[in-house]
């Protein structure tokens, strides 16, 4: 007779979300869903930005070290303008500094001297 009774209470119990508080429920996932999306989008495109760049950077000096390979440290190329700059000593050995000049950019190399 209890179990009746208490079946009949929870089937009569009208409690729970009105149409209006799912309605602001979901609004506000939405809104949140909005945020995240935008929050991924910016992400992506820095994620992008950042590749091109390292990948710029890393074909810079790939074509630097083909052009250096192609001449020697003491010669001056078509574009390439080398200025040997020092020559100083670390513990035992000599290591000497040039300087290049390749399409407006200058690096500066060191190499161990003998």
């Amino acid at each position: 007779m209890k179990l009746i009774k208490k079946t009949t209470g929870l089937l009569r119990d009208t409690s729970g979300e009105t149409m209006v508080e799912v309605l602001v429920a979901f609004t506000l996932l939405s809104i949140m869903l909005l945020v995240f999306s935008q929050g991924l989008a910016s992400a992506t495109a820095s994620e992008v930005s950042a590749k091109k760049n390292r990948d710029n950077a890393d074909n810079t000096m790939i074509d630097l070290q083909k052009k250096l390979v192609s001449d020697t440290p003491t010669a001056s190329g078509g574009n390439i303008t080398v200025d040997q700059k020092a020559t100083f000593t670390v513990g035992t050995g000599t290591v000497k500094t040039y300087e290049y000049e390749v399409d407006g950019n200058t690096y500066v190399v060191f190499v161990p001297g003998t």
